[in-house]
């Protein structure tokens, strides 16, 4: 029985009771489902004491389920809880299969499908009743493209209910919606746990390094941060790896967030602070700053699509993805360094101006990308610009930024045989550089090298 109105609930668990604590020769399986989900003072007051209503007899079974472990922790001892993981990948698998019968579809689709949707049960329904609905004229591998085209589309299609005849005709067979039902409880009991997810939210799923999610004045708040993670492992939002002090998400947890922050007008919000906390924690790409920057790279990777809108955030948003492209061109990644120095680059001369030497520094290294991707007349041009307006209109002939320009151009022609202006440009670069630290060693000034910023 299920009373709608949550009326006279009580009673019903008294029935239970007694009809399982009686001999019988059936077995009977009693359901309590969504336990923890009731937030009204009567509804907390009477999870509270559940437990008392558990027939104990061998003659009865009683299945529990609940969103949250702590919830859960309230009718039944901790022994008696069992997890339940995202399916693997069999399981998944034949579980399409099933939902797809009659449609012919190739196994890699639908592995990639069951990957794509994080193996999750409720998500991989869904798609299957969206591809069964538009079949022959939707296949698995549409529907893929179709779901990486942009987050809204994703969004899209994970909206769609798909009506499931077992299913509680009362509860959403939309994930996203299901999930943020979640969100909305735990922002109004724990708002820093929902902070800390909509953060979480945007970075990359794997790798999301403490240090990122805490402000750098936060160690007065250890406590209230621990117990955001409690919450959010509580409703299996997120998990802790083996070093404890980085996380992981599911993907579509992710989507479900950010979607929720959309409707609630938060969006920018999150995204602004996720570039600030990124930019600061990523280094220049220099060698002895290859761990850090690999760790943190697929996070750069996942900035690319979280333009902001706020003047200061594009300023970050644009030095980091700066930083990522310098990390990707010292790894040999052409293609990443280009479009990330590209973008960088076209935001700079917005916010900046097509002259400031935060843009040049984005042209260079774009022209180091050309060149790296063996677009050697393309890195010229970018080269030559670029030291011309360093020269002319920005830092002068001997500015360390300026000889590094002429350093580029010089590295750049003597593969292709044009080695007398290489040469002088090597000549130049060299004189320049001893005249510059020998200025400064003579005024005492501590910065005798170039700055962070330079390549070489």
């Amino acid at each position: 029985r299920r009373d709608p109105d949550f009326v006279d609930r009580g009673t019903l668990l008294d029935q239970i009771r007694e009809r399982c604590a009686a001999p019988a020769s059936r077995v009977a399986l009693v359901g309590l489902g969504g336990v923890g989900k009731i937030s009204s003072g009567g509804g907390s007051a009477l999870q509270q004491h559940l437990s008392r209503y558990l027939p104990s007899s061998r003659h009865s079974s009683v299945l529990v389920t609940s969103r949250t472990r702590r919830a859960a922790m309230q009718v039944v001892e901790d022994s008696d809880t069992v997890p339940i993981p995202p399916m693997h990948d069999a399981a998944a698998h034949a579980l399409l299969r099933k939902k797809l019968r009659g449609i012919r579809e190739e196994n890699d689709c639908i592995a990639t499908l069951a990957t794509t949707l994080d193996h999750m049960p409720l998500a991989l329904v869904q798609a299957a009743a969206y591809i069964r609905e538009r079949a022959p004229r939707c296949s698995v591998l549409q529907y893929l493209e179709e779901y990486r085209q942009s987050d809204s589309r994703k969004t899209s299609l994970l909206n769609r209910e798909a009506g499931q005849l077992r299913r509680d005709e009362t509860a959403s067979n939309s994930v996203l919606i299901t999930w943020q039902i979640s969100f909305d409880y735990i922002r109004n009991t724990r708002e820093s746990a929902a902070d800390l997810l909509s953060l979480m939210s945007f970075f990359d799923r794997q790798g999301i390094q403490e240090a990122l999610l805490r402000r750098p004045s936060s160690t007065a708040n250890d406590d209230s941060f621990e117990d955001s993670v409690i919450t959010l492992r509580d409703y299996s939002f997120i998990t802790v790896t083996r070093d404890a002090s980085t996380f992981e998400m599911h993907s579509l947890v992710q989507l479900a967030t950010r979607t929720w922050l959309k409707s609630q007008g938060q969006v920018d919000k999150w995204r602004e602070r996720f570039i600030a906390s990124l930019c600061a924690e990523l280094p220049y790409g220099q060698h002895e700053n290859w761990a850090k920057c690999q760790a943190l790279f697929p996070h750069a990777r996942a900035a690319l699509a979280q333009r902001p809108k706020d003047e200061k955030s594009l300023k970050e948003w644009a030095l980091l993805l700066y930083k990522a492209a310098w990390y990707a061109w010292q790894q040999g990644r052409a293609g990443e360094a280009g479009h990330m120095s590209t973008v960088s680059m076209e935001v700079r001369e917005e916010v900046c101006g097509e002259e400031s030497a935060e843009t040049l520094s984005s042209m260079g290294m774009l022209g180091l990308a050309r060149e790296l991707g063996g677009k050697y007349g393309e890195a010229e041009t970018m080269h030559r610009q670029t030291l011309a307006r360093y020269e002319k209109k920005v830092l002068g002939h001997e500015h360390p930024d300026t000889l590094t320009s002429v350093y580029c151009l010089a590295h750049l022609l003597a593969p292709r045989h044009r080695y007398k202006e290489s040469l002088v440009l090597c000549d130049r670069a060299s004189a320049g550089y001893e005249a510059t630290v020998s200025v400064r060693a003579m005024r005492g000034d501590a910065k005798c090298a170039p700055n962070t910023n330079l390549l070489f």
